[in-house]
């Protein structure tokens, strides 16, 4: 006869409430050397293995957020030879930590040494940020977003680092191909400048393309929305 008082405990998995690591950007070269110096290369590198490489750090498991702290004032312009490598899922860019944002990009993109039909940044895994970035001259998409639950803010795609010229990129801005991703918020610090690009703006399609909200851009406009 089994015992009455004695009771069968169930233990259920608790959601990661883990502190986000922190890896800072500290030059704009595109390498993976130990040279005393974090690219953005190294940073994503990490963050997607959780491992060390170049100068950026091991992080510890769970969500990774890439800052920059590069030395000296102005828009810094990060020229990748290649691709970047994609964001497999949990990794926030956020280049409105650069020291000295103020609504306006500090962290340029420029695609225009990465090859024809490169694109910029692809978000893959899900729960990825990419915010206040600048992404032009690539010759393939400023970003895609091949994955759930992104959020873009804060971004000027296509534009130059004034907001009024056009440095598009050679096809689409932006290519939504999941669900419940939200591109812009109401705020206007959050605001996209999406512009100048070959194809579409945002091009939004497939069958899995539900629930995603777009908001509040400047799309085929300048930085303040009117040429």
């Amino acid at each position: 006869m089994s015992d009455p008082r004695r009771t069968r405990l169930t233990v259920e998995p608790l959601e990661c409430r883990c502190v986000p690591t922190v890896i800072t950007v500290t030059g704009v070269r595109d390498s993976t050397a130990r040279d005393g110096v974090v690219t953005l290369r190294e940073a994503i590198l990490a963050a997607n293995t959780h491992h060390a490489v170049g100068d950026a750090p091991a992080p510890a498991p769970g969500p990774v957020t890439i800052k920059f702290n590069i030395p000296g004032g102005g828009l810094h312009t990060i020229r990748p030879w290649s691709g970047l490598p994609t964001l497999n899922g949990g990794v926030t860019i956020d280049a409105t930590s650069q020291p000295g944002y103020t609504g306006t990009p500090l962290i340029q993109l420029d695609g225009s040494a990465a090859g024809s039909n490169t694109d910029a940044l692809t978000l893959l895994g899900g729960h990825n940020t990419v915010r206040g970035l600048l992404i032009d001259r690539w010759g393939g998409r400023g970003i895609v977003i091949a994955s759930d639950n992104n959020v873009l803010t804060g971004d000027w795609v296509g534009v130059d680092e004034t907001g009024y010229r056009a440095a598009g990129n050679g096809q689409d801005g932006i290519v939504v191909a999941g669900s419940s991703n939200l591109i812009g918020d109401v705020y206007p610090g959050d605001r996209m400048v999406i512009s100048g690009n070959r194809l579409a703006g945002i091009d939004v399609s497939g069958a899995r393309t539900t629930g995603n909200l777009i908001i509040s851009n400047y799309i085929g406009t300048d930085a303040n929305g009117f040429a």
